[in-house]
């Protein structure tokens, strides 16, 4: 198809990168020293493309659907990445290729509506394969074939502009002027660029299974938030730290009397192995919730396993009191609607293998364990291994040093789900305040942006970075913004504003976008199971914005149909209406 001299693998098409593409050809009329690359990069998103052939002969629809959305998010995602590393006009064509290697996947990209033409149109990628790839590089030439006075562009769509403008190099106007006024900052906010930080985190869900620290899914994302930030023109710090990583191998929980059944339950990031037979449920007398000795009465616990409910302490210190007892393992119940989902944080030595049931089970359990009971078997094996893990941080090259404002949200999700809500939706609003703050070419304050890992194992990454920042340092932040499930669904779309006296009035320009958007918002305070919670600890003051509910919350149902755009918009908005705020003026809340 090709003689050696007219194409080179692996080669660099960029002398500002140091990405290099799968094959790079060289077209007619290139010279030595200066040649035109077509750059051809080899792509195959097998994960996705299993899952939706294994949908297909179980011929389950909604499973074939599902899958081929997923198929096509990823596909998106690998032709924004073709683009934006690869096509840099005039080094290389103004397009790029991408080769699918069989023809099944092939065909199938053919065979859903308009999405080759999309890749095409949005991300300047012609989608080839094995049957194909011939006559794409024999009409290569031609297609760049153009007079000395090239015609005029058809005029673009609007959403085909709003998506093509995410091509443009660092600090260059994606959404329109320089943003240097909290109005200007506030009306650059794109939903479109929203919408694909979604699609991407899902996509990268969907390949990995989730994006909790540790993991595939975590580091995936991490480059994807890296990628968009250096593309905006930040020089990024990966800031490390280690983590205790816990993967459930083997876990089934039995009641073995008075009655013999399979009970549902979670289990809880960081807990250890636990393996129990016939064990007795111990529960504390009265009201009790397991949060002190003195909540056990001195009973030997040794060979049982307690039972104990949600409230008043950690489920670290529940899972401790009760290993100090002598339990073998802990069972927590709810004390609201819903599966119990929690973590024992840093995953302290003198815990138990600890468990989480609903409320009703609970009720159940101990009705039966105080009416002369109940005895489980509980098989529990757990990976435990200590990895690294990371921060992003970024922030604005203009603004002084002494005046720094904070905006943040956690990277990670949970085992259990994709965490498109929990917390892919803050992510996404922090990196598009992120891009149009960059662009701002005049300010008081440097703005520094930061992406938590390990926020649910325990806010490690927040309490990483407050703990290693200097006395000094921490009286430069005149504020930290933190966003958790940002972008709730419409039938539970209150947002939260985060308000104490350490939100030092900082929580009324939030809530004043939000009026003028016309988004419904209450004052919400702390429970400390957030990373605005170390910078509060420190001193430092903090507001942010949370959802008031999530009825899927932590669990595989929190993926892409679990954010609402409108919500998130208006959330990016708001924040960018306050981080624009003290860009501009540093003592805009009076404390400088």
């Amino acid at each position: 198809m090709l003689t050696p001299e007219q194409f080179g693998r692996q080669v660099r098409v960029r002398d500002d990168s140091r990405e290099v593409v799968d094959y790079a050809v060289y077209l007619p009329g290139s010279t030595e020293g200066k040649r035109l690359i077509l750059p051809l990069d080899c792509k195959f998103p097998h994960e996705d493309y299993d899952r939706l052939l294994t949908a297909q002969d179980a011929g389950d629809p909604v499973a074939v659907e599902t899958a081929a959305k997923g198929l096509e998010r990823a596909l998106r995602i690998q032709a924004k990445s073709i683009r934006d590393k690869y096509v840099h006009p005039p080094e290389t064509t103004p397009f790029a290729i991408m080769y699918l290697p069989t023809e099944g996947l092939f065909a199938e990209v053919i065979r859903r509506p308009g999405l080759a033409g999309a890749l095409s149109a949005e991300f300047s990628v012609t989608v080839t394969g094995p049957t194909t790839l011939a006559a794409t590089l024999t009409a290569a030439p031609v297609s760049l074939a153009a007079p000395a006075a090239p015609a005029a562009p058809a005029k673009a769509s609007a959403a085909t502009a709003q998506t093509a403008d995410r091509g443009l190099g660092p600090g260059q106007n994606r959404a329109g002027g320089n943003p240097n006024s909290p109005e200007k900052l506030v009306r650059s906010i794109s939903s479109d660029h929203l919408r694909q930080d979604i699609e991407a985190f899902a996509a990268i869900a969907d390949e990995h299974g989730n994006r909790a620290a540790g993991t595939p899914g975590f580091q995936a994302s991490l480059d994807y938030a890296v990628g968009e930030l250096e593309e905006a023109g930040y020089d990024v710090e990966l800031q490390e730290f280690e983590i205790t990583y816990t993967e459930t191998l083997r876990d089934r929980l039995q009641q073995t009397g008075p009655v013999q059944r399979d009970l549902e339950h979670t289990v809880f990031t960081s807990s250890p192995s636990a393996q129990v037979t016939d064990a007795p449920l111990a529960a504390p007398a009265g009201a009790a919730t397991g949060c002190a000795d003195a909540d056990w009465a001195g009973a030997d616990l040794t060979g049982s396993v307690a039972l104990v409910s949600r409230g008043d302490c950690t489920f670290a210190q529940k899972s401790q009191v009760a290993a100090a007892s002598g339990a073998e393992a802990v069972i927590i119940y709810n004390n609201a609607e819903g599966a119990l989902n929690g973590t024992l944080g840093a995953a302290p030595g003198d815990v138990v293998g600890t468990v989480g049931v609903t409320r009703e089970l609970g009720a159940d359990l101990l009705a039966q364990t105080r009416a002369g009971g109940a005895t489980v078997t509980l098989d529990l094996e757990q990976l435990v291994e200590q990895r690294p893990t990371w921060n992003v941080l970024a922030e604005t090259r203009t603004g002084s040093d002494d005046d720094v404002v904070m905006l943040g949200a956690h990277l990670d999700g949970v085992p259990e789900g994709p965490g498109i809500h929990d917390n892919a939706s803050g992510v996404a609003a922090t990196l598009e305040v992120a891009r149009q703050a960059a662009k701002a070419n005049k300010a008081e304050s440097k703005v520094r942006f930061a992406l938590w890992g390990a926020e649910e194992i325990g806010l490690l990454g927040s309490h990483h970075y407050v703990d290693t920042l200097t006395a000094a340092e921490r009286e430069d932040i005149i504020l930290y913004t933190n966003l958790d499930m940002v972008a709730p669904l419409d039938h539970q779309n209150t947002l939260g504003v985060l308000t104490a006296d350490w939100s030092i009035g900082a929580e009324s320009l939030l809530g004043a976008q939000l009026d003028r958007d016309g988004h419904t918002h209450q004052p919400e305070g702390s429970n400390g199971r957030s990373d605005y919670a170390p910078f509060v600890d420190a001193g430092i003051a903090s507001t942010g914005l949370l959802s008031i509910r999530d009825d899927n919350y932590h669990t595989p149902q929190d993926d892409i149909d679990n954010v609402s755009i409108t919500t998130l918009t208006h959330t990016a908005r708001a924040v960018a209406n306050l981080i624009g705020t003290l860009q501009q003026d540093a003592d805009a809340l009076g404390t400088r």
